[in-house]
């Protein structure tokens, strides 16, 4: 199975390619497209997309977005305490959008 994630500045997604041509999966909550936000929860938990969206307002001492302008210079991003780079970000996101396909979406 090839997946691929596009992992936008504002939002990322993932397809997977079947019958000669890509096809969008849907995310854990049924969306296509994912926002490119980070988070970390009061218990260290990594919160990705939508949940970490709406922690911007309420938590921005524990959110991240825009990362994906910094992939590759020396920012870093301290949530909660912790710091992280801008290639942590990445990670979790991409991640994110990747566990869709290979938790069953493929055998359909």
């Amino acid at each position: 199975m090839i997946i691929g994630i596009d992992l936008g500045t504002t939002n990322s997604l993932a397809a997977i390619w079947r019958d000669g041509r890509p096809q969008l999966i849907p995310n854990s909550l049924g969306e296509y497209l994912t926002p490119s936000v980070v988070s970390l929860d009061d218990d260290g938990t990594v919160l990705v997309g939508r949940a970490a969206q709406e922690r911007l307002i309420s938590h921005p001492q524990r959110t991240a977005s825009c990362f994906k302008r910094e992939i590759g210079t020396d920012k870093t991003y301290t949530l909660g305490g912790r710091t992280f780079t801008p290639r942590s970000c990445r990670r979790w996101c991409c991640g994110s959008c990747g566990r869709t396909p290979r938790r069953g979406w493929a055998s359909r």
